[in-house]
């Protein structure tokens, strides 16, 4: 995505810059994981009060086990065992990192949009594609934009588990679909036919 020009010359980029299916995943995944939270809210609440236990519920996934606040989602990838279970069947854990990683994951490399490149000689400006491709080549390998890696890594992040951060949404989602299955199978017998 590139910025646009506002009428004093500035420049104003959106907020996300990944990939537009990156979108999709993004929030298709925690949704179908949240609706099946639901499912089990709803089997499990009463009537009266489902709608105020969903928001609780929420906002207990949200605030305590998405890795946002404390523990961060460094100390939740070193939890093990019983510790961890709690995190693993979250989907915001996953969702976070991967909302996070699939909007910085673009500074990886040089961003070949409106900005101009000066060559470290100064001898040039370069605008084209191209000719930017070419000089940010350093040793025939395409030289890194920004190092982001550090700064994901101290907070738990990782570029390469974008793809591990979906699966744990569906396999959340999973989790809750069959517990809300398994809930509504055992509870408000006499309310069945």
């Amino acid at each position: 995505m590139r910025g646009a020009l506002t009428a004093d010359g500035c420049s104003v980029s959106p907020q996300y810059e990944g990939k537009p299916h990156h979108v999709f995943e993004v929030v298709f995944f925690p949704y179908y994981a949240a609706w099946t939270i639901g499912y089990v809210v709803s089997v499990l609440a009463p009537r009266e009060s489902a709608s105020l236990i969903g928001v609780v519920v929420a906002l207990l996934f949200a605030m305590r086990l998405s890795g946002t606040n404390d523990p961060t989602l460094k100390e939740i990838k070193d939890y093990e065992g019983v510790e961890s279970w709690p995190y693993d069947v979250a989907f915001p854990r996953y969702g976070v990192e991967a909302f996070y990683v699939s909007a910085v994951r673009f500074y990886e490399n040089v961003p070949f949009g409106f900005y101009d490149y000066v060559p470290d000689d100064g001898s040039a400006i370069f605008e084209g594609t191209k000719a930017r491709q070419e000089a940010y080549k350093v040793n025939g390998t395409e030289s890194i934009w920004m190092n982001i890696d550090g700064g994901l890594r101290g907070a738990g992040y990782d570029t390469g588990e974008y793809s591990d951060d979906l699966v744990g949404m569906w396999r959340s989602a999973w989790i809750w679909a069959v517990i809300g299955y398994i809930c509504m199978a055992l509870t408000n017998n006499d309310k069945k036919k």
